[in-house]
């Protein structure tokens, strides 16, 4: 994960420290400059092209462009253009494809997650633009000009007469500082703001709704051949991205399906190019006796990874939860429950190993309608219409925990099911597969587990036992049955926060009141860091079809 920052505007030193705060996502190198009135500051990762001429931005007598991103066909959309590229960074062919076939069609094109500035320097057009699902985090605000007139004030004003006071960056720490206190907000998913016409363009379709209410799939075939074809682009979404990797990768793990699923492909690829040399790393977290510890060991056994496990004490976990809101800028209680343990597992890999690039099996849920209040969907076309609610929301909930949780550490995630080959397939499968049913009544994601059922007496990728291992919700599973994290933090909270004090103060509160101790000691925490930002949290998520206000999913039952 890299940082980006863009203001068109003169260098004053308020953009400059404010592009600093981003320089955890990439502390390999930073770059900071000023183009034909455009400022622009990158801090790398370094992933692909390892050398200098990787660095960004790159600025030709064309263009100037800066991405945080990973094209996965980038040897297909260098097929396309005639022009000679200096580095074999995955990144630097997309201008050339925007230059010569258009922004919708060099998005339509690329196969990969990105958040992107492009600025022609023939035109002045500026172009931002977000991946699909929202993978890569961006956020878009607008200077409040008085700190940058403040702090500099030649060639501010004409910023201000001609209106161009929009800033992005990768996170919104880089903007609150020097934004207007209203104006922050995630650049929206899918989207590309166009100066030409000074406005967001909807680039793509997440719109999996059904049209007639029988059904909503694409993909009529029989059962065994949707199972093919799920197997299928899962192991390439996972190859593709091993593949487009200069740094050495690994897996967390927690034994779940999911990531259990991902690291299984993972390491037979890795196994099979090196005649079984080599082995992947995996990465567990938990407090001691956590349900993800003993189901993460067992898949690593079976898988033949070389395991790592960071235990954790409650103390541990309780004393992370200051600088986790500070790092993924949120404060909804879902959210941080299962960042508190990503953040200190990602802190700890970057400390102690070589592995950069991290895959994670976050999206699965959404995509299969496996969370348990699910059950209680009245319908198919119900399951499913929540079910891409969550996908188009994703951008503010997991996928932000994600990128956040990882890239602090310096370190990226990679998530092969939101591979857009995959979601694609997935969301369009008539949602009565997905639905919890049949035999197995008490078990989610039936559809996903029966496609990776060994056939014709082969070893399975994983054992019938762990494939068939009922959900565990990391926030949940980090920690024991007897101890569950919920518990661990609602112990805490009642011996440092009065009921006094929650009924008097979570009412100042307008936007997204607290319900729960547990929020308000979460909201005051991040207004502590980033004071009236709120409405940054569009809302505050909660399972639908129950009354339980908890949204542990150990008590959605």
């Amino acid at each position: 994960m890299c940082g980006i920052f863009y203001t068109q505007s003169a260098a004053t030193s308020s953009a400059v420290a404010s592009s600093k705060t981003l320089s955890a996502r990439g502390p390999d190198a930073s770059k900071e400059i000023l183009v034909d009135g455009h400022f622009f500051a990158f801090h790398r990762l370094k992933i692909n092209d390892l050398s200098d001429l990787g660095m960004q931005p790159w600025v030709t007598a064309d263009y100037v462009f800066m991405c945080n991103g990973e094209i996965y066909n980038s040897d297909y959309l260098r097929s396309l253009t005639q022009k000679t590229l200096h580095s074999t960074s995955d990144c630097e062919v997309v201008p050339h494809i925007i230059n010569e076939y258009g922004i919708d069609a060099a998005l339509a094109m690329i196969h990969g997650v990105f958040a992107f500035v492009f600025v022609c320097r023939k035109t002045n057009r500026v172009i931002i633009a977000r991946d699909a699902i929202g993978i890569k985090s961006l956020y878009i605000g607008l200077r409040d000009d008085e700190v940058f007139i403040q702090d500099e004030m030649t060639g501010i004003q004409d910023d201000i007469l001609n209106g161009r006071n929009i800033v992005v960056a990768s996170e919104m720490k880089a903007l609150h500082p020097i934004c207007a206190e209203s104006s922050v907000s995630q650049f929206p998913a899918g989207h590309y703001y166009d100066s030409k016409i000074g406005t967001m363009c909807r680039w793509t379709n997440l719109n999996y709704l059904p049209r007639i209410p029988k059904a909503v799939a694409v993909y009529t075939g029989d059962i065994g051949s949707v199972h093919h074809e799920i197997r299928t682009r899962l192991e390439e979404a996972v190859k593709i991205r091993l593949d487009t990797s200069d740094r050495p990768v690994g897996c967390f793990l927690s034994g779940g399906l999911d990531s259990s699923l991902v690291a299984a492909i993972a390491s037979k690829l890795v196994k099979d190019r090196s005649n079984g040399k080599e082995k992947i790393k995996t990465f567990s977290v938990g407090i001691k006796g956590a349900t993800d510890l003993e189901s993460a060991k067992a898949v690593a056994y079976w898988i033949g990874s070389e395991h790592h496990e960071l235990i954790l004490t409650e103390k541990d976990m309780i004393r992370a939860i200051p600088k986790t809101i500070k790092r993924i800028e949120s404060y909804d209680v879902t959210t941080v429950r299962a960042s508190t343990p990503m953040v200190l597992l990602s802190d700890w890999i970057k400390k102690n190993f070589d592995t950069t690039v991290l895959f994670s099996g976050e999206g699965a849920d959404e995509l299969s309608g496996s969370y348990r209040y699910f059950q209680k969907a009245p319908s198919s076309r119900e399951f499913q219409k929540e079910s891409v609610r969550l996908v188009k929301d994703l951008q503010y909930f997991d996928v932000l925990r994600c990128d956040k949780s990882v890239s602090g550490s310096g370190l990226e995630a990679r998530t092969p099911f939101f591979d857009m080959n995959f979601v694609n397939f997935y969301m369009r499968i008539d949602p009565a597969l997905k639905q919890w049913g049949g035999k197995n009544k008490n078990i989610e994601k039936q559809l996903l587990r029966d496609s990776f059922k060994p056939q014709n007496g082969e070893r399975g990728l994983l054992s019938p036992i762990l494939l068939y291992r009922r959900k565990e919700a990391f926030s949940d599973g980090c920690s024991s049955m007897e101890r569950p994290w919920f518990k661990v933090i609602d112990e805490h909270v009642n011996s440092i926060i009065s009921d006094v004090e929650y009924k008097e103060k979570r009412n100042k509160f307008h936007i997204n009141k607290p319900i729960s101790k547990e929020g308000y000691w979460f909201r005051t925490m991040f207004e502590a860091f980033y004071p009236g930002r709120g409405a940054v949290v569009p809302y505050i998520w909660r399972p639908k079809w129950t009354t339980e206000t908890n949204p542990s999913a150990r008590l959605l039952m």
